[in-house]
C-alpha cells in the first residue's frame, strides 16, 4: 500500500489527512520513518523535504495549536474524559479554540487532524511506543491489546475503502474527464425504466463501471458520494408518495451546504430524469463554506429543453436568501 499511495498522489495533498502517513506523499509502511512535527505533534512527514514543503501552509495552524496548548484556554490533551462522547466533545472544543486563534474556519483537512489524531482507535492511548498502524486499512492506530479487537474488525474494511477512495480523488491523472460521468447516469435513467432499491442497485443498473476496473469497490464508492444526496431525496419522495407538479419549477434548498456537497454538485443531474416529469429542477446551495457561485445550466442530459437542471449557490444565511428571493 505504501508504493501504491506514493505512485498516485499529486501535489493536492491537503484534500484529506491521515495521522498514519506522510501528509505530503501519503506514504505509509514499516519502511517509512515518519517524523512528527516537533511543535504541534499532530502531523507527520517522511522526511525534512516534505516537512519543509508543507511548512508555509502548516505554520499558522501549528502556531495556533501551540498557543492553545500553552495558553489559559483550559484545554489539556492528557484529559480525555471517561467516555468516547466526552473525548469527542473535548476534541471539538480544541478545534473551536484553535479556530478562534486563527480567526477563520478550519478546513476539512484541518478538522480531520483534530478528529482523528495519532491515538489508539479503541482506548485513545497516545504513547507512540505502544501504537501500531493497521496494515490492512492503513488509517488507524491500535495498541497491541486492541489490534484484533471487534471494534476495529467491524470497521476495518470500511476504513480501507475510505482510504482508497481518497487516493482515487488525488490521482495525478484526475482531471474533469475523470470525474464520475453523471451525464451518462442521467441519460441511462431517461432512456430506461429499471427498478432499484438502494445505491448498489442504482450503480449496477445505470453505472458506467466495469467490474474488472473496480476490484476493490473504490470507484463505486466515489460515484456514491455524488449520488447519495439526490437519491436520498428521491427515495424520501417515493416513501411520501410525493409527486411535484409538472407546471411548476422544482426547487431544492441545500441548507448548510459544505465544500463536500459543492464538489459533488454535478450528481444532482440525475434527479430531473428520475422525476419522470418535464420540468426544471433548481438546486440552491446555501452555506458559509461555499467557494463558487453557480448561476447557469450545468447540462441538458434529457431530450426536452424544458427538462433541465439549474445550479445556484450563496454564502448568505437561509433567511436572508429567502428574503432576497421574495423581493427580487
Amino acid at each position: 500500500m505504501e508504493s501504491e499511495a506514493r505512485n498516485q498522489i499529486n501535489n493536492d495533498y491537503n484534500k484529506f489527512f491521515y495521522a498514519t502517513m506522510c501528509h505530503v506523499c501519503k506514504r505509509i509502511g514499516d519502511g517509512v520513518p515518519l517524523k512528527l512535527c516537533s511543535n504541534c505533534k499532530m502531523i507527520s512527514y517522511c522526511g525534512q523535504e516534505h516537512q519543509k514543503q508543507h511548512w508555509k501552509q502548516h505554520k499558522p495552524l501549528c502556531k495556533a495549536i501551540q498557543n492553545v496548548l500553552q495558553g489559559r484556554q483550559g484545554y489539556n490533551m492528557n484529559v480525555r474524559g471517561e467516555t468516547s462522547e466526552e473525548w469527542i466533545n473535548i476534541k471539538q472544543m480544541f478545534m473551536l479554540l484553535v479556530s478562534r486563534v486563527l480567526k477563520r474556519r478550519l478546513t476539512m483537512c484541518e478538522m480531520q487532524m483534530f478528529k482523528f489524531p495519532r491515538e489508539c482507535l479503541i482506548c485513545h492511548e497516545r504513547n507512540a511506543q505502544s501504537l501500531k498502524v493497521c496494515q490492512k486499512c492503513a488509517t488507524c492506530f491500535c495498541i497491541k491489546d486492541h489490534e484484533d479487537g471487534i471494534e476495529h474488525r467491524n470497521i476495518c474494511a470500511s476504513l480501507e475503502l475510505c482510504f482508497r477512495s481518497d487516493l482515487l480523488a488525488t490521482k495525478e491523472d484526475r482531471t474533469n474527464s475523470c470525474v464520475p460521468d453523471m451525464i451518462s447516469y442521467a441519460k441511462h435513467v431517461f432512456d430506461t425504466n429499471i427498478e432499484f432499491l438502494d445505491m448498489n442497485d442504482f450503480i449496477d443498473a445505470y453505472g458506467v463501471i466495469r467490474d474488472d476496473s473496480d476490484p476493490d469497490g473504490a470507484l463505486a464508492a466515489d460515484h456514491s458520494q455524488y449520488l447519495t444526496r439526490p437519491l436520498t431525496l428521491f427515495c424520501a419522495m417515493r416513501l411520501l408518495h410525493y409527486s411535484p407538479r409538472s407546471n411548476k419549477d422544482f426547487v431544492v434548498h441545500v441548507v448548510g451546504a459544505s465544500r463536500a456537497e459543492e464538489c459533488t454538485l454535478i450528481g444532482w443531474e440525475v434527479l430531473s430524469c428520475l422525476l419522470e416529469i418535464v420540468m426544471s429542477v433548481t438546486i440552491v446551495m446555501i452555506g458559509p463554506e461555499l467557494k463558487y457561485k453557480y448561476t447557469s445550466n450545468a447540462c441538458d442530459p434529457c431530450t426536452s429543453s424544458d427538462n433541465k437542471s439549474l445550479f445556484l449557490s450563496t454564502t448568505m444565511r437561509y433567511t436572508t436568501t429567502m428574503y432576497a428571493a421574495r423581493h427580487s
